[in-house]
């Protein structure tokens, strides 16, 4: 058995390895796996339906729609579906940015 087909396995396994194998195999899932994960973070998860929304402002789904239906929050609408951009939230928090507000005073409008 190769190690990508150990990964394949799932579920709960019970394998006898020496220390070498076993480093051998923690070799291996950092090698193949350290690409995949940032390139999913970036790439994948990017656009998202309003769990995302949620996710990246921390606003309840109630106030998401609020924001959508005034558009003071940046969306898209394909089918009658609601989607949001993780970049475009980002930027449109980062863009109400003050810099002479005092901390006390830094909240999300």
């Amino acid at each position: 058995m190769n190690w990508s087909e150990l990964l394949e396995i799932g579920g709960k396994v019970k394998i006898e390895m020496t220390l070498e194998e076993l480093r051998s195999f923690a070799d291996y899932i950092i090698q193949n796996s350290t690409g995949n994960i940032s390139s999913k973070k970036s790439n994948d998860f990017d656009i998202g339906g309003i769990e995302l929304a949620m996710e990246v402002t921390g606003y309840a789904k109630s106030t998401i729609y609020n924001m959508v239906s005034e558009n003071k929050i940046p969306y898209y609408r394909k089918h009658g579906r609601l989607y949001f951009s993780r970049s475009d939230l980002i930027d449109h928090i980062k863009s109400g940015k003050n810099d002479n507000q005092d901390s006390s005073s830094n909240i999300l409008r």
